[in-house]
């Protein structure tokens, strides 16, 4: 969750029903539950209409970053037109990408648009206009793919930025931490 980067952060962990618990990861993290009532999808949107940054990463607790993966991420906005949507290359244990490519091949090693990518990083106003996290999807791949589409749908480019990157952990289970 903290490779190190050279872009100042903020984190907001989204508290799902397994990790409610959970209240102790570092100094700077803060904690959002959702609302009684409220799915996981309306806690993400919530904690993104209160951030204090202009960017927005979604991140959940499969994915572990390597360093840099931010810079790389705000540098495609800020290199590229029209960017709405960036996400990071997720790697798997094997090495490889999701669907099997291997992230070295020539065709992986450029900016390229893409139909969703997880983790993400949008802007809040990106997200706002999208309208947030559909509550039709239950599952975040689905939700978040589907947020891609309506960023599309509003004439911006979703990317994979191959220089930022993320292990896909197989197996993940939260704990908290000791005092």
């Amino acid at each position: 969750l903290l490779a190190a980067n050279d872009a100042p952060f903020r984190v907001t962990v989204v508290a799902a029903a397994r990790t409610a618990g959970l209240t102790k990861v570092a100094s700077g993290v803060t904690f959002a539950a959702p609302a009684k009532g409220a799915d996981h999808n309306a806690a993400i949107d919530a904690a993104v209409a209160g951030a204090e940054t202009e960017h927005v990463v979604i991140l959940d607790e499969r994915f572990e970053p390597v360093s840099g993966w931010l810079d790389e991420l705000l540098a495609a906005f800020a290199n590229f037109d029209g960017i709405g949507l960036a996400g990071a290359q997720s790697i798997g244990a094997d090495g490889r990408l999701e669907g099997g490519a291997n992230p070295y091949e020539p065709g992986q090693l450029h900016l390229r648009e893409v139909e969703a990518a997880r983790p993400l990083m949008t802007t809040r106003a990106t997200w706002k206009a999208a309208g947030g996290l559909g509550r039709d999807w239950r599952h975040p791949a689905y939700a978040e793919a589907d947020l891609a589409r309506r960023i599309h749908a509003h004439g911006l480019r979703v990317v994979a930025v191959p220089t930022a990157q993320v292990w896909a952990l197989s197996q993940v289970a939260a704990v908290q931490p000791d005092d």
